[in-house]
């Protein structure tokens, strides 16, 4: 055979040896459950570290944490982060092709004004709420620990974001659209239990009329409110 041919075909040989690697490591990662694969991502790099700039004003905010893939796909986790009360009100995330997943935080964007934030900032910000809100006897969503994997080795002792818990000294439990009225009422109950009758104040909606803004009831009388935008997932 002759040499050009050989390195060639040695050149051919190699590029396929990539391309069946390539494929088996796609093959591994979608085969792994949801939190291995949160797991297996923290060995890539940081893709994202976002939270809306609303966390200040609302006290509520959504942090989104993602990683690149060797696959070409993103692993990201979002945690809706309420710093007055409840902690991590919510935790989803999955794996999605960039394309798609640069879909999800553009709309994001629109919706909540994502700003970049160091990673230590990020897991401060999350793990805090967390420890913040079970101290009150308030534990984070369900699927928080699951998405919460996703951290690694991010160092939260290396954060220099200064955050304050809770709202003029105490615990603001502030109802969102998704707190059906059971739920208000077991949280307050912890409340009472954890801080006393005078230790929290909350907020609670009792009606809408065409779309404006709530009549609620609260720890300080009846009065008119708008739900934050930041409610919701992104």
């Amino acid at each position: 055979m002759p040499a050009d041919d050989k390195r060639r075909q040695k050149k051919l040989e190699r590029r396929n040896a990539k391309r069946k690697q390539r494929h088996r490591e796609i093959t591994k990662h979608r085969n792994l459950g949801l939190a291995e694969r949160l797991r297996a991502a923290t060995a890539y790099p940081i893709l994202d570290c976002l939270i809306s700039n609303t966390l200040i004003e609302d006290g509520i905010c959504t942090a989104i944490l993602s990683r690149q893939l060797p696959t070409g796909e993103v692993a990201y986790s979002v945690f809706l982060v309420d710093r007055y009360c409840l902690g991590v009100k919510d935790a989803f995330g999955g794996v999605r092709f960039r394309d798609e997943y640069r879909q999800m935080v553009e709309k994001s964007d629109e919706k909540l004004d994502m700003k970049r934030i160091d990673p230590a900032d990020l897991r401060y910000l999350v793990e805090q709420s967390v420890e913040y809100a079970r101290d009150l006897g308030l534990e984070p969503h369900s699927d928080y620990a699951r998405f919460s994997a996703i951290f690694g080795d991010i160092d939260p002792e290396q954060a220099s974001l200064q955050v304050e818990f809770g709202k003029d000294g105490k615990p603001l439990f502030y109802a969102g659209p998704h707190d059906d009225s059971h739920k208000c009422q077991r949280i307050i109950e912890t409340l009472r239990e954890s801080c006393g009758d005078d230790g929290f104040d909350y907020v609670l909606p009792v009606a809408v009329l065409d779309g404006n803004p709530l009549f609620s009831a609260s720890s300080k009388g009846l009065h008119v409110y708008g739900p934050p935008e930041s409610d919701e997932e992104p």
